[in-house]
Order: structure tokens, then C-alpha cells, then sequence
């Protein structure tokens, strides 16, 4: 059976995911242990959901804002990307692995982004995010936007 997307209102992954249970739907909302020992969602407003045929009424539940679609139709994952997550989990919580390097760069840094969508733009660098990508803030209609990219993505600005 396929699983589907549904966003979450901030912070609320877990309530939705108990109100969805209700309704009978099998859930999935991986959790992430990190290094000191907090844990939360690994994905911070979603929640998986596993349909039979029915998914439009997941719009109408309490801290649910949509289901993830393409048009009128839902995006749907398969079940082996579930079962990936699942088999990195240890008691109950995906664990990643401890930072195995530190950056190049500083905090407030300006630096090129040189592959991916933004190839090419100037970014001011922030630090490494909890998934060891590079977090940079990308200037996006005139604010400062987070975004994460891939370790190695990134030059020093002369």
C-alpha cells in the first residue's frame, strides 16, 4: 500500500499523527535522537501516512494543513523508502552518525555555492546542520533565506 505526505502544522507532527491513527491509518513519523540526546521529528512538519483509497478526508484533520499532491492526485512514496528509514532506527529513533569533520569555512563567511540549483550564487555561510551539509543563508527577493547544501558545494569569496 502506498504511503502519502502530509504537512503539519509547526511542532504538531505528533498530535497529527495520533489524530490520523484514529482514523485508522497506519503512521510513520521518524524521529531523530541527536548528539545530546533531544530528540525530534526528522522531518519538522511532516508526518508519512499509508492509504488504501481514501486521503482527501486528511485534509480535514486537526493539525494536518494538506497532504502533499500533484494536482489532484497525492504524491505518493513507496513502501521501501518507510522501510529504509525504519531499518536506520535504533530504540525507536534514527540515530546519525556523529560529525565526522568540521568546516572550512567561518560563521558569516561570504561564499560561491558551486553546484545544485544555486550554482553560482553568493551565500553568507552559517554553519553544518545536524544531516553534515553545509547551511548557508541565500539572499531570495531580498531576504535572507536558510537553505542546506552538499559538503563540498561551496567556494571561499576572494
Amino acid at each position: 500500500m502506498p504511503w502519502v505526505v502530509a504537512r503539519t502544522l509547526p511542532r504538531q507532527e505528533r498530535a497529527a499523527e495520533e489524530r490520523v491513527r484514529r482514523q485508522d491509518h497506519d503512521t510513520y513519523l521518524p524521529i531523530l535522537r541527536n548528539a545530546n540526546g533531544s530528540e525530534e521529528a526528522l522531518f519538522r512538519g511532516y508526518l508519512f501516512v499509508q492509504v488504501v483509497h481514501r486521503w482527501r478526508h486528511l485534509q480535514n484533520t486537526k493539525g494536518i494543513l494538506h497532504v502533499v499532491s500533484f494536482g489532484d492526485a497525492p504524491a505518493l512514496l513507496h513502501h521501501s523508502i518507510i522501510r529504509a528509514l525504519r531499518e536506520r532506527e535504533v530504540d525507536g529513533c534514527i540515530e546519525l552518525p556523529k560529525a565526522s569533520r568540521t568546516s572550512r569555512f567561518h560563521r558569516g563567511q561570504k561564499v560561491r555555492i558551486t553546484s545544485g540549483p544555486f550554482e553560482g550564487e553568493l551565500a553568507l555561510y552559517e554553519g553544518m546542520d545536524s544531516l553534515e551539509r553545509e547551511r548557508v543563508l541565500l539572499n531570495v527577493f531580498g531576504r535572507k533565506t536558510p537553505i542546506s547544501v552538499d559538503t563540498g558545494s561551496l567556494s571561499e569569496v576572494a
